[in-house]
């Protein structure tokens, strides 16, 4: 490891605070004046780049304002913490506010009149935009976290196309550890962010590698137990027989038990609702409404067959009951889906209840969760003041853990899950507040806790207390979340992950799958990057354009330093041209049209959700 005793020098920097790294510098070089995507392997410091691309920006024009956006507070308050400890604007806050739903509307634009730098999630921002709070136009860099999720509808996606339109002369930075495993969703976040610039670092890079920790992979295979079979068993069978309707009314291309994944059940769905669409405006087609209910009815039903299988097969018993249980309190609720209320009504349904409803009173738990237990106990005894993270999809899975653990004497463990909250039946289960799970991390951290269970809430950013060990409990088929979840060790000293999988199952295909996306994302990142040294040629005439000094890493021979970018007028920035009214009106008519886009999203997300739960339609982590 290379020994770091270079401090950055710059006027808004605390003396002694940051760190030099070549590469940083290198990057951030590279991206001045230029919409840029970097990707930077976890813990390489990608917030120190935002940090110097931020201060660049307020040192060249004293009006200039930055917004830094992140998916979620508990991320979003960790970077204002970072940036009051590392520059002298944290003397006074004020300068640095994180701008939350929880603050009142009037007083966040009030608020972010007077800030330099505000922190938001981007719900906020959007809604703020959308009501005309904020004005972009005043914004001379927007940050992008997590920029991955810069896709579909999500609101970055919406924030960078407006800002495009109110400040062309505005700079995107974004930033993330693993953009996707295709070349298209890498083009769909590059293409949505407005992005001309990449700039690319894996642990192998030249300027990077010395810096990277070793992180040893380790999976184990744990064989299912033969009192699971029986309920296996009826389970595949009676899903068998939905995909087998499905496939003979064209709404699968196949129908073998290991050849039909979720998403090609949610295809199905979809495919299924733009056919109703369609039949509802044609009385003449009032015969096939009927079918296509019916189909909407099987594929709802199919969905959460295919949902009790993955938890038996990687959750165990208890967590399936749990969920079988919340589903018998929501037949007898008079409101729920007839979908539902037919599946659960069904001999095979019933016969796979009450089998599963014995394997639970008789205490069946699955191997993995003894195999966690003595991983543990071997980490806590080999090294005593270890802090291990356990990565689990499921919030009823992380309550059983903690069950399971709470009689071992050297684990001390909590969970750490999201905000929202969940009904079961009658029943609300609150999530935790932004408060405490900051309290939770903070108390990690010193020890009070040395396991933290988690959902997927744990993957992105957070800067988790040191941790020696990160146990998967279950696969993710996504190589982003793989990423973000082994990103969570060694990022200050050595690390080891753990992988439990469930020999047999599609826990081994999620794995396989996750490998195969993270190689293809490699590949297309390299090519990416190579068809980008295209735009570099002209990016020293687009930046002289624009009023933006030499932005290549060199100097008279010599590599930059932040200081070299430090204007002497200290008013470099150009002036926006204003906009006539007609194009300030199409600015409006803009805006107004996302909002109703974004508002028939919701209505479509909610119409699904009178089928199925979001668990269900998800099937991921239940953050």
């Amino acid at each position: 490891m290379k020994k770091e005793t270079e401090f950055i020098k710059h006027p808004l920097i605390r003396e002694s605070k940051v760190l030099r790294r070549t590469y940083q510098e290198r990057i951030f070089a590279s991206c001045i004046g230029e919409n840029s995507l970097i990707v930077l392997p976890t813990a390489m410091g990608k917030t120190i780049i935002a940090l110097l691309m931020s201060v660049f920006h307020l040192s060249n024009d004293i009006d200039n304002k930055v917004i830094f956006l992140a998916p979620t507070k508990p991320l979003v308050v960790q970077h204002q913490t970072s940036f009051i400890e590392m520059t002298i604007l944290g003397d006074e806050k004020w300068q640095l506010p994180v701008l939350t739903g929880a603050i009142t509307p009037d007083k966040r634009g009030k608020m972010f009149l007077d800030a330099k730098i505000a922190f938001m999630t981007p719900q906020v921002l959007q809604n703020d935009i959308i009501a005309n709070r904020i004005d972009l136009s005043e914004v001379a860099l927007i940050i992008f976290d997590e920029a991955h999720r810069a896709v579909g509808d999500y609101a970055y996606t919406f924030i960078a196309e407006i800002y495009h339109q109110r400040k062309p002369n505005g700079q995107i930075l974004a930033m993330t550890a693993s953009p996707g495993g295709n070349k298209e969703k890498i083009e769909e976040v590059c293409n949505n962010l407005y992005i001309k610039n990449v700039e690319i670092r894996t642990k192998n890079s030249d300027d990077v590698k010395e810096y990277v920790q070793d992180v040893e992979m380790q999976w184990i295979s744990i064989q299912m137990p033969k009192e699971y079979e029986n309920p296996k068993n009826n389970i595949e069978s009676l899903l068998k027989k939905f995909y087998k309707t499905l496939y003979n009314n064209n709404f699968l291309d196949k129908y073998g038990i290991n050849s039909v994944s979720r998403k090609n059940l949610l295809k199905s769905s979809k495919k299924i609702d733009a056919r109703i669409r369609i039949a509802r405006k044609n009385p003449s087609l009032e015969h096939e409404l009927k079918v296509l209910f019916t189909m909407k009815k099987v594929v709802s039903n199919a969905i959460r067959l295919s949902h009790m299988s993955e938890l038996l097969e990687a959750q165990g018993i208890r967590p399936l009951y749990k969920y079988l249980k919340k589903n018998i309190a929501k037949v007898r609720d008079p409101n729920s889906s007839k979908s539902l209320k037919e599946l659960f009504a069904m001999d095979e349904m019933r016969e796979i209840n009450h089998s599963i409803q014995n394997l639970n009173d008789e205490g069946f738990i699955h191997p993995k969760m003894v195999e966690l237990g003595e991983i543990l106990q071997k980490q806590f005894y080999e090294i005593t003041y270890s802090r291990v993270l356990v990565f689990a999809n499921f919030r009823d899975t992380i309550s059983s853990i903690l069950s399971y653990l709470k009689d071992f004497k050297k684990i001390k463990a909590t969970k750490f899950v999201g905000q929202a909250s969940k009904k079961t039946g009658k029943k609300i289960i609150k999530g935790m507040t932004q408060k405490e799970q900051l309290e939770v991390l903070n108390s990690f951290k010193k020890g009070k806790y040395n396991t933290l269970i988690a959902t997927s809430v744990a993957e992105e950013g957070l800067d988790i207390a040191e941790c020696d060990l990160v146990v998967f409990y279950d696969v993710v088929p996504s190589e982003i979340r793989t990423i973000q979840r082994r990103g969570r060790t060694a990022r200050k000293s050595a690390g080891k992950v753990i992988l439990l999988m469930t020999k047999g199952t599609r826990e081994e295909g999620y794995y396989w799958a996750a490998k195969r996306r993270e190689k293809n994302m490699k590949k297309n990142l390299k090519n990416l990057k190579n068809e980008n040294l295209d735009l570099d040629n002209s990016k020293k005439e687009r930046d002289e354009n624009r009023g933006i000094p030499e932005s290549s890493a060199m100097m008279n021979g010599k590599e930059k330093t932040l200081m070299d970018f430090v204007p002497s007028n200290g008013k470099l920035s150009q002036a926006e041209p204003k906009k006539t009214n007609a194009e300030k009106t199409q600015d409006q008519q803009s805006e107004t049209d996302h909002a109703e886009k974004f508002e028939d999203k919701k209505k479509s997300l909610n119409n699904n959700e009178q089928f199925l739960s979001a668990e269900e339609l998800g099937g991921k982590s239940q953050g």
